[in-house]
């Protein structure tokens, strides 16, 4: 009698989960051609500091880090849109940068952006600190047409030197 109930329970389930209407999951070739689309104009508009597009595109639970950056300038973990914009907007006033693409790759739900970065960074001292072709990669997770995930990951060795080389002002 137990084996019947659990099969008419579970057969209720089963029915009952089938009401809700099911969200059509995206193909492979899907999921990447829109990655590619949203990861492109995502990453061009991080690159150009346009925050309002960057914005438009990070989901409302997205995230950044840059854990390849914490011994240098400390925790970059933002979760949240509000947070991340917030830190790309006072942490990158003084930062200029220009990429240099060595390959992208857009595979289901994932951008990875791989190439060199130029990059100047004014400092709150007065000094400039200019780094030319860094070591750069980004990978950005893609879901429903948001950045969800956005991490990069840079080789920061040549900007330390460089720090330590600039002079103080006065």
């Amino acid at each position: 009698m137990r084996t019947f109930l659990a099969a008419i329970l579970l057969a209720a389930g089963v029915g009952a989960s089938g009401d809700a209407p099911a969200q059509p999951t995206p193909t492979y070739r899907e999921a990447s051609a829109r990655t590619k689309e949203v990861g492109e104009r995502y990453f061009a508009a991080y690159i150009a500091k346009d925050w309002a597009t960057v914005g438009e595109l990070l989901a409302e639970n997205g995230s950044f880090a840059d854990r390849t950056a914490e011994l240098v300038f400390g925790s970059t973990l933002q979760q949240g849109r509000a947070a991340t914009l917030a830190f790309f907007e006072k942490g990158y006033t003084g930062v200029q940068m220009r990429y240099r693409p060595t390959r992208a790759i857009h595979t289901g739900h994932h951008a990875v952006y791989e190439g060199s970065l130029d990059w100047t960074l004014k400092l709150g001292d007065g000094r400039t600190v200019t780094t030319e072709a860094m070591p750069f990669v980004v990978i950005l997770r893609v879901e429903a047409g948001r950045v969800v995930e956005h991490r990069d990951y840079a080789d920061y060795h040549p900007f330390v030197e460089n720090l330590r080389r600039a002079p103080r002002p006065g």
